[in-house]
């Protein structure tokens, strides 16, 4: 019966991998206005891929530069689409995608158990890609241009060279993973904290006389010095991500605000919880279940570890997939089909049905598609003087999530931003600015809006140059 199943299975993971491409296509993939998430990483890496003056840029609304813009930046580059003289916003979001689609694809590497890898059952990849699919957080950041994509991908690399080594146990597993560990830190340095905690989990869950079965000092040498090498190249050559501490200071205030969002929007809905309190259970009465005893001990660390970064970092990104496992595994250990899927189908539904009402609530914050086209090609002709250089611009808003969307809506004009209104050709007055009244320029000023409720007014100053 397995093997009849396999090939069905290869085609609905392929229709699952399509469908990811489609659906993202279509959510928020061609909105022209970023969200408050994105506007930092677009700004910052538009100043590689578009040479936008940062020193313009006020520096609460830029993040730190990493190789995630740098990389974002050549792809933009290369497969971007050119309005004007700046990127699509389509095209920054594209690279977030593809990412996603190739996370997707390599989701059925970790493999099965009798080969060495963590699932019992042909499906099991299947229902792990799925629940990640319909996760919230995954809904949220998919296709957003975040790191979120760029992390899980970095995060299952990781996963799926150590499954390898396990199944190939030898130089060449051992050089691609001192080869893949550097890329990962030089790439996000808070991958050293997941592969911290990483090593112990795997010494917990596999046992001490296992792992002296696998123990080949050579291979162990051979890992740590490419891995040193490489790093300390990236740093030489200055293309490493900078170093990220812990918080501890704030950890206390970061775990009260922060509890709800890493256990139920990148904990599966709660699902992952769950999962994993079953799987502990199960792992006591079940010793051989190494696997399951590496994940059930690395999801509470990385979760416990996760409110020690205020963002959370690759550490919250890995708790969407680490729950997707979770579930898997207790999906099957069902050896009837139809009851798993039943179960499976269900667990999906509701997880979905949830997420679709997080997404419903979060669209209330932005505006429909069709307006923002609207005030996009309206902004675009009420520029007299975008095409001189000498022409300056002034943004007076208190609201930094408008002031970002402004900006990178005006980016690919020639002004330059001034301090005051009174001496800027073109003036973008915030409504809900205490002084709105008083910097009124223009007596017929076009308004228009970036956030609902939100209303902004465009002075042209009445001084032509």
């Amino acid at each position: 019966m397995l093997l009849k199943l396999r090939p069905f299975l290869r085609i609905l993971f392929y229709i699952l991998i399509a469908s990811v491409g489609t659906w993202l296509s279509c959510h928020d993939f061609t909105q022209p206005f970023p969200t408050k998430h994105e506007i930092p990483y677009l700004l910052t890496t538009a100043a590689e891929a578009e040479q936008l003056p940062l020193t313009a840029l006020p520096d609460y609304l830029l993040t730190e530069t990493t190789p995630f813009h740098a990389v974002a930046a050549h792809f933009v580059q290369f497969f971007g689409i050119v309005h004007g003289t700046a990127y699509s916003t389509r095209s920054y979001r594209l690279f977030s995608i593809t990412l996603a689609v190739l996370f997707f694809c390599l989701i059925p590497a970790l493999g099965l158990k009798r080969r060495g890898g963590l699932f019992e059952t042909a499906v099991a990849p299947l229902w792990v890609a799925l629940f990640t699919f319909v996760s919230p957080a995954f809904i949220d950041f998919g296709c957003s241009f975040v790191p979120f994509s760029f992390q899980t991908f970095l995060f299952l690399s990781l996963l799926v060279a150590i499954r390898a080594y396990v199944q190939w146990p030898g130089y060449y597993s051992a050089i691609v993973i001192g080869l893949l560990i550097p890329v990962a830190l030089i790439a996000d340095f808070t991958s050293l904290w997941i592969i911290l905690l990483l090593i112990p989990s795997i010494c917990l869950g596999v046992g001490w006389r296992r792992l002296l079965l696998y123990w080949h000092t050579g291979h162990i040498v051979t890992m740590l010095s490419l891995t040193l090498i490489l790093f300390f190249l990236g740093i030489f050559l200055g293309i490493n991500a900078p170093i990220v501490l812990p918080c501890f200071d704030s950890y206390i205030s970061i775990l009260l605000n922060h509890w709800k969002i890493r256990l139920l929007w990148f904990g599966l809905g709660g699902f992952g919880v769950l999962a994993w309190i079953v799987v502990t259970i199960r792992i006591f009465f079940e010793p051989n279940r190494r696997w399951e005893k590496v994940i059930a001990f690395l999801f509470p660390t990385a979760l416990i570890a996760s409110f020690a970064f205020p963002s959370g970092s690759i550490l919250t990104v890995s708790l969407v997939f680490l729950s997707a496992i979770l579930v898997a595994f207790l999906l099957s250990e069902i050896r009837v089909l139809w009851l798993r899927t039943l179960i499976g189908c269900v667990t999906l539904l509701v997880l979905g049905f949830g997420t679709v009402q997080l997404s419903l609530h979060r669209r209330t914050n932005t505006l429909a598609l069709s307006e923002q086209i609207a005030t996009l090609h309206a902004l675009t002709g009420r520029f007299p003087y975008s095409s001189q250089a000498q022409s300056t611009a002034a943004i007076l808003s208190s609201d930094p999530v408008a002031e970002g969307i402004l900006i990178w809506l005006t980016r690919y004009t020639n002004l330059t931003p001034v301090s005051t209104t009174s001496s800027a050709d073109v003036a973008f007055i915030d409504s809900r600015h205490p002084n709105a009244n008083v910097h009124q320029t223009d007596p017929n000023p076009y308004t228009f809006s970036l956030l609902p409720n939100h209303h902004f007014e465009l002075h042209l100053s009445t001084k032509r140059p």
